[in-house]
C-alpha cells in the first residue's frame, strides 16, 4: 500500500480571531521536494491578518493566486490528479507576502508578490531555468466574480446531488523577471523576463460541475554577460 498524499493540517487563529495561521506538513513523493522520499516538509505555512471585513493581508509560503485548478486542494479534485496543462503553467507554491480585498461580498480580489514560479519535475537544471526560486522577483494577482451562488459551493471541483447552482469567472496574471538564471556559462547573467495570463469558469449545479480555462505566457529572454538586446 502506499499513502501517495498523507498530510497533517493545522489551521485557526492565534489570540485574535483577525489572526489567523495555515500549517500544512506533507510526505515527500520525491522529484520537486528538497527531502529524501518518506521524509516530512512544510508544504504550507500561511500567516494572515484581517485589518478590516473587507482587507487582509499574508505572508509566509503558499499557493500564488494564479491558476484555478492549481488553487482547488487535491482533496476537491475530480481526476485523479490535475491537468499537464496545468503543472506546465501553474505558478504554484511560493513565498511572498500578499494582500486581499473584497470591495462586495461575491468579488475578491488576491495580490501577491512572491519569488516566482514553483521549480517543478523537468525544469530543474534546464539551458533557462526561470523556475529558480532564489533568482526570480515576480507579481501575482487573480480577480474572481461570484456570478451565482456562495463562495462555499466552489471550494472544489466535486459535486454532490443536492449542491444550489454556481458560477464563478476568474481571472489572473503574473509577471515574472529573474536574473542570473540557469548553472551553465551560457546563461550565465541571463535575465528571464514571463508574463503569464489565464482565465477560467466554474459551473456547478447539484451533481454537474463544469469547468473551463485558457493560459498563455509570453516571455523575453535578455542575453548573457557580455551579449545584447534580447533573445
Amino acid at each position: 500500500f502506499q499513502l501517495r498524499r498523507a498530510k497533517i493540517k493545522f489551521n485557526g487563529h492565534i489570540g485574535d480571531p483577525k489572526v489567523k495561521f495555515a500549517i500544512s506538513l506533507a510526505g515527500a513523493r520525491g522529484g520537486s521536494q528538497d527531502v529524501d522520499n518518506g521524509g516530512v516538509y512544510v508544504e504550507e505555512a500561511k500567516l494572515s491578518y484581517d485589518i478590516t471585513d473587507w482587507l487582509s493581508v499574508y505572508g509566509g509560503r503558499t499557493k500564488a493566486p494564479f491558476m484555478r485548478e492549481e488553487l482547488v486542494s487535491s482533496s476537491r479534485q475530480l481526476a485523479v490528479d490535475r491537468s499537464v496543462v496545468n503543472e506546465y503553467f501553474t505558478w504554484g507554491w511560493t513565498e511572498g507576502v500578499g494582500v486581499v480585498i473584497k470591495p462586495v461580498e461575491t468579488v475578491k480580489i488576491d495580490i501577491m508578490v512572491n519569488d516566482g514560479r514553483e521549480r517543478g519535475e523537468g525544469f530543474s537544471g534546464t539551458t533557462l531555468d526561470y523556475n529558480d526560486p532564489s533568482h526570480v522577483v515576480s507579481l501575482t494577482g487573480r480577480v474572481e466574480w461570484l456570478a451565482i451562488g456562495d463562495w462555499s459551493a466552489v471550494k472544489g471541483f466535486n459535486g454532490w446531488a443536492n449542491d444550489e447552482v454556481a458560477l464563478l469567472i476568474g481571472l489572473a496574471g503574473g509577471y515574472s523577471n529573474g536574473n542570473g538564471v540557469g548553472s551553465s556559462s551560457l546563461t550565465s547573467g541571463t535575465g528571464v523576463n514571463l508574463f503569464s495570463f489565464t482565465g477560467d469558469v466554474s459551473f456547478k449545479w447539484k451533481g454537474l460541475t463544469a469547468f473551463a480555462a485558457g493560459v498563455g505566457r509570453i516571455g523575453t529572454v535578455d542575453e548573457p554577460t557580455g551579449g545584447s538586446g534580447e533573445a
